[in-house]
């Protein structure tokens, strides 16, 4: 008897989208920040070295406000998410769709595919449930 299930999830994909959106936010709320920056006037009498961590903060703080109003946003408005370079936000493996490959040999009796597919449904029920555990933290 030839039947198998293979379950594939997409950690890759999750990476991917997760540096995305981190970079997009960061490089938009940048380039935002020197913007705003070169408006600001900063006295001649701060050392260079003051002058430096003002402009930093400046800069991680438009970054900050740029990431958090587009995630907010994204709550109310799932396309918003596109404003961080992906639609959507990384699954982390508890919101994937697991992706199922199933071979059969022709001369299976119908019998042993319903005892397969019983199975198979057996253990998306064990995924699921270790996936509701995992985000509740921890296993039990």
């Amino acid at each position: 008897m030839h039947l198998s299930v293979t379950q594939l999830e997409d950690p890759v994909s999750d990476l991917i989208t997760s540096i995305i959106r981190d970079w997009t936010g960061k490089l938009v709320g940048a380039v935002v920040g020197l913007a705003l920056a070169a408006g600001v006037t900063i006295p001649a009498d701060l050392s260079a070295q003051a002058t430096a961590a003002i402009s930093g903060v400046m800069l991680v703080a438009v970054q900050l406000v740029y990431y958090v109003a587009v995630r907010a946003a994204e709550q109310r408005w799932p396309a918003a998410g596109r404003l961080l370079g992906a639609a959507s936000a990384p699954g982390y493996g508890l919101n994937v769709p697991i992706h199922t490959r199933l071979v059969i040999d022709h001369e299976k009796t119908g019998a042993e595919v319903a005892a397969f597919y019983q199975q198979l449904q057996n253990q998306l029920l064990t995924v699921q449930r270790q996936a509701q555990q995992q985000a509740r933290g921890g296993s039990r």
